[in-house]
């Protein structure tokens, strides 16, 4: 309910994706009015995902991707789902090793920016994104059920890392599993 609020991260957003760099980095962070290009060693990590090379930070897309679905919806701002499709363009045209490495779980805000995009938005084209997504997500799970940290970075992930992982991973796998049945239920035809 916090519209101004909303209303600033929209155009926060929509500023950033504007000044991005020809390539396939996306930089996500700002410095004043430009884009944050040479960050400190520290934060370099999480401040610019390469989209052209493997275990980057390729999540940024589709948390920008979930936020702009729901408010072009809540705003009536048909333009968002627009930058969202822009912002989610990087995964899909990344490399596929964000999705075939079993040991990095970078692009899992992808699945769920995905889904909450087609929920508003329903296309044909993000339907066999929806079930590479959905086997991203069974492939990475342990057999014990839990899902853990990029094992990459972590090849042991902690009991509270585990908790947290799996919370997090469900809610995006309910996500995807909601935009398959709505298109199941509505033959890909956007509800009103």
């Amino acid at each position: 309910g916090q519209l101004t609020v909303a209303d600033k991260s929209y155009y926060w957003l929509k500023g950033l994706l504007e000044r991005q760099l020809p390539g396939q980095s996306l930089y996500m962070f700002r410095s004043g009015e430009g884009l944050l290009t040479n960050p400190d060693p520290a934060i370099a990590w999480a401040a610019v995902a390469h989209f052209d090379q493997p275990r980057q930070a390729f999540y940024g897309p589709g948390m920008a991707s979930v936020f702009l679905a729901q408010y072009a919806h809540v705003q009536c701002r048909p333009e968002a789902i627009t930058l969202a499709r822009r912002y989610l363009r990087f995964n899909i045209e990344g490399t596929e090793k964000q999705f075939t490495d079993v040991d990095s779980v970078q692009a899992c805000k992808f699945g769920w920016g995905l889904a909450t995009l087609y929920r508003a938005a329903p296309s044909d084209d993000l339907h066999e994104w929806l079930a590479l997504m959905t086997q991203w997500f069974i492939d990475r799970q342990d057999p014990e059920g839990w899902w853990g940290t990029s094992r990459f970075a972590d090849s042991n992930p902690s009991y509270a890392d585990r908790l947290v992982k799996t919370s997090e991973h469900l809610l995006e796998l309910n996500s995807l599993i909601s935009a398959l049945s709505a298109e199941v239920s509505t033959g890909g035809k956007e509800v009103p």
